[in-house]
């Protein structure tokens, strides 16, 4: 079956969208994991990644770089996402935006 990762990255913690939805749909189906990263601190209480989607998080052991990349958000992250991509060597025909 098809394996998917979704690397969700938000301002802060309570910003994350579908945030118990995306818990229980990864928790009932092991080949889907979700990764969240936050951009800035907050008074929030959080103890995942802290920074935008970076090389170290596309290129990390558990991503496939021959994998279909789907990127949405706002069009400056968009495009820097899909800029890193490239510099990974991820063909173009394989990121849809």
């Amino acid at each position: 079956g098809v394996r998917a990762i979704l690397l969700y990255s938000a301002t802060t913690p309570s910003e994350r969208l579908f945030r118990q939805e995306l818990a229980e749909i990864a928790g009932r189906n092991k080949k889907i994991r979700c990764l969240f990263t936050v951009t800035q601190s907050s008074n929030e209480s959080w103890d995942g990644q802290i920074g935008r989607i970076d090389d170290r998080m596309l290129a990390a052991d558990y991503i496939d770089l021959q994998a279909l990349f789907y990127v949405c958000g706002p069009p400056t992250m968009i495009m820097d996402v899909v800029g890193r991509l490239d510099d990974l060597g991820v063909p173009s025909s394989r990121v849809i935006y």
